[in-house]
């Protein structure tokens, strides 16, 4: 039971949330969450590490340092004005440059 309490929690907080936001009259907008941590936000370069060994990380691609979890909430909310505006470079500049 336990193990399966863990396998429901995701979907009860998206559930909370989508409630919370339906509430104060805002849009539930749900975006991609796949590579966000890998995918260098300032390049655009997939990069390939043990993200349970530091937060902090080194692009392969660029050599840059950056936070993992900041990197993939840069990478979320591009998703999220990439799909709001329906353009696939709504991306910021600076990815945009590397992808494209």
């Amino acid at each position: 039971a336990r193990a399966n309490r863990q396998l429901v929690a995701p979907s009860e907080l998206i559930g909370v949330v989508k409630n919370a936001i339906a509430m104060r009259g805002g849009r539930f907008v749900e975006v991609a969450a796949d590579y966000v941590t890998l995918d260098h936000a300032a390049c655009g370069h997939r990069n390939s590490f043990d993200a349970a060994t530091s937060v902090e990380q080194t692009c392969a691609g660029c050599g840059a340092s950056f936070d993992q979890d900041k990197n993939a909430a840069d990478n979320l909310l591009a998703r999220y004005r990439e799909r709001l505006s329906g353009d696939p470079n709504a991306r910021p500049a600076r990815a945009a440059r590397a992808r494209g």
